[in-house]
């Protein structure tokens, strides 16, 4: 029987996964393509309830994303050796309204604007276990990106 505190382990891999290069739709990075829709809308805060698979706000077309992390969290649960109802919920919420930090300053022309992802998983006993990551991010611009091959999502 796996311990519970090795549930946070499973939302620092949904984080570490969803801020990830390896995160693509169709070949592009797809935190480029949210943030990019995200500027589009001025929305700054962007929610993806992934055990109920709902996104807020629910204009932002990443249906691809969501379904995605939905079956990844059922997939690391399994791997930690825990049951699927041990989860009450689970939600990646995401702040591109940040201020940037020095270095972030420094970087913003090769890197982009800072966000910060944060992962949350409530468990059946109502714990919290939460993991929160800050990184950059620049606009999808297909002009400047390179298209990969393998289209994970």
């Amino acid at each position: 029987m796996p311990r519970r505190k090795e549930l946070r382990s499973v939302a620092y891999g949904i984080c570490h996964h969803f801020i990830s290069r390896y995160n693509e739709i169709d070949g592009y990075w797809a935190l480029g393509i949210i943030y990019k829709e995200v500027n589009l809308q001025h929305i700054y805060n962007i929610s993806f309830d992934i055990y109920n698979k709902h996104i807020i706000p629910n204009t932002i077309p990443t249906t691809k994303t969501l379904e995605y992390f939905h079956l990844y969290l059922y997939t690391l649960l399994d791997k930690h050796g825990f049951s699927k109802d041990i989860i009450n919920s689970a939600k990646i919420d995401i702040d591109f309204n940040l201020k940037p930090i020095e270095i972030e300053v420094l970087y913003k022309n090769i890197y982009g604007n800072p966000f910060v992802c944060t992962v949350s998983l409530t468990d059946d006993k109502n714990k919290l276990w939460s993991i929160q990551m800050r990184s950059s991010c620049r606009e999808h611009n297909p002009n400047i990106e390179l298209q990969s091959n393998y289209y994970s999502i």
